[in-house]
């Protein structure tokens, strides 16, 4: 992204340079619902699994390894992420109404070590809930209470992913594009023409990569064997720590083997869903943009169908949490460009939406 030249008047305006002093830290929340990414404006992530378990009260810690990390909610301690993994019971199905639940907030908690009090917290929902009003009560109330954040901005998944991408490249600005957001449990197909995001061509369906790793984690098992986490597996794949199973080390190769057998069927799925949205091979859009963690694992066979000019996101994993970083950026670049600057009650909102952003 270019930089904007700042000329004297700008420099020099006191209600811009007030503005700038007094303005809250910002920081980017993607909680998803495999995992939570933090971001903050040095762009130094904090990527853990979105696991929780109870503390087991009859636990002992023989001081090998790391320490569990526990927060504390409703007065009951939790673990979260990694450590949570191994636990004989996890909390693994709150979703619609999740950000009520005790995972979420337990999530919330665990986030709060890297996002100091008083920030300015920039968050999504999934498309299919964001024009809710509840959910935006629901959500604000929970990360102003678990982060005693100063505010908190909403902004619909994928719209992330997609400013994320157009810092990369300005002229999707003036461009048709399609944003599929892969996640965990759930797909967001995202549009925008010439900056703008398109409701009424824009939809959240539950179809996330989350089966493909437990479809996966049987197809594996030996006979006998007892059932394999998989994020254990998804960890095995992605190369990050290695599976064992009688002793023996389960190749990438060979769950790349198994796994393809699993994937066309779920990428059928897929297209139908896009196609009912956009048309077959989305011919009305200059681009299509595929992101998430579930590009990540799809790699080049989403570029093989449907339309093999598309692209995958650069840092796919993160690309949400990093456009709702940026386009709070830019949002306080345009302020600090307006001399004086506007009045809250006076400001509207930006093109990129065709709603405003919800805000608290």
């Amino acid at each position: 992204m270019k930089q904007r030249k700042k000329s004297k008047t700008q420099t020099n305006t006191p209600a811009s340079s007030d503005a700038s002093r007094t303005r809250k830290p910002l920081y980017a929340l993607d909680v998803g619902y495999g995992y939570t990414k933090v971001i903050g404006e040095a762009r130094t992530p904090m990527i853990f699994p979105s696991l929780v378990a109870p503390t087991d009260l009859q636990a002992i810690h023989v001081g090998l390894g790391k320490q569990s990390n526990t927060v504390t909610v409703d007065h009951v301690n939790y673990i979260v992420g990694e450590q949570a993994l191994h636990r004989g019971f996890r909390f693994s199905e709150e979703y619609d109404g999740w950000w009520t639940s005790v995972r979420y907030r337990a999530l919330i908690q665990y986030a709060s070590q890297f996002i100091p009090p008083g920030s300015h917290v920039i968050t999504g929902l999934p498309i299919h809930v964001f024009h809710t009003a509840l959910a935006h009560q629901q959500v604000q109330d929970v990360i102003r209470r678990g982060l005693r954040a100063s505010h908190v901005t909403l902004l619909p998944q994928g719209v992330g992913a997609f400013m994320a991408a157009l810092q990369q490249d300005d002229r999707l600005n003036h461009s048709r594009v399609a944003v599929v957001d892969i996640g965990n449990r759930t797909t967001e197909l995202v549009a925008f023409a010439a900056g703008d995001y398109l409701h009424h061509a824009s939809k959240g369906i539950i179809h996330g990569i989350a089966p493909l790793y437990q479809q996966l984690a049987e197809l594996i098992r030996p006979d006998g064997h007892q059932p394999l986490d998989p994020y254990e597996v998804e960890a095995a794949y992605r190369g990050i720590r290695p599976i064992r199973l009688n002793g023996k080390s389960i190749g990438q190769e060979e769950m790349k083997a198994q796994l393809e057998s699993l994937i066309e069927p779920w990428l059928e799925t897929l297209w139908s869903h896009m196609r009912s949205l956009w048309g077959d091979g989305a011919p009305s859009y200059d681009r299509i943009l595929y992101c998430g963690g579930g590009a990540a694992l799809l790699g080049s066979y989403l570029t093989q169908q449907f339309r093999n000019d598309a692209t995958i996101s650069e840092n796919s994993q993160l690309a949400n949490a990093l456009g709702y970083l940026t386009y709070m950026q830019w949002q306080h670049e345009k302020e600090d460009a307006l001399s004086p600057a506007p009045l809250a009650s006076e400001q509207r909102p930006d093109p990129v939406l065709a709603e405003p952003v919800q805000q608290a």
